[in-house]
This record gives C-alpha cells, sequence and structure tokens, in this order.
C-alpha cells in the first residue's frame, strides 16, 4: 500500500505497518497528514512507520496457536476496544 501526498507526489510505503485493525490505519494516514504538515521526510516516515510497533498492552500480540492468535490488550477499557 502507498500514501501519496498532495502537495509533492512522493509515495510512501505502508507495507511495514505492525498495528492491527482499520482504526489503526486511520490513525496512520492522519499521523502521516501531520508529517506532511511539519515536512518530515518521506524515509524518516516509512523508518517510523516500520519500527513503531504500539503502546504497551495495547494490542500486543502474544502467540497463535491452532490458528488462533492471542493478544494483550489490558489498556482496552470496553468491549469493542478488544475487538480487531
Amino acid at each position: 500500500m502507498f500514501f501519496s501526498t498532495k502537495q509533492k507526489p512522493k509515495k510512501i510505503r505502508l507495507d511495514g505497518f505492525k498495528l492491527f485493525g482499520k482504526h489503526n490505519l486511520s490513525n496512520l494516514l492522519a499521523a502521516l497528514e501531520v508529517a506532511k504538515i511539519f515536512k518530515v521526510s518521506p524515509k524518516k516516515i516509512e523508518k517510523a512507520i516500520k519500527s513503531f510497533t504500539g503502546v504497551p498492552n495495547r494490542q500486543e500480540f502474544i502467540a497463535e496457536v491452532n490458528g488462533v492468535k492471542y493478544f494483550n490488550d489490558t489498556t482496552a477499557t470496553m468491549p469493542e476496544a478488544a475487538i480487531i
């Protein structure tokens, strides 16, 4: 997946994004807009996308056993927050 800015057509690779869920993709796109405002280079943005693994205790992948993925999501405060 690529994100392209409107001001200067530069493509940024999003395939290294490690977070789960459509809401996190929406959050990433919002962060990209802010990075664009602050003129952060596409190279730095790609590095951040690949290295960011989320915050502790929030949708942390623990293991997959027999096709079932287990996550630590102890910071989820309502049932909807735990749905991926």
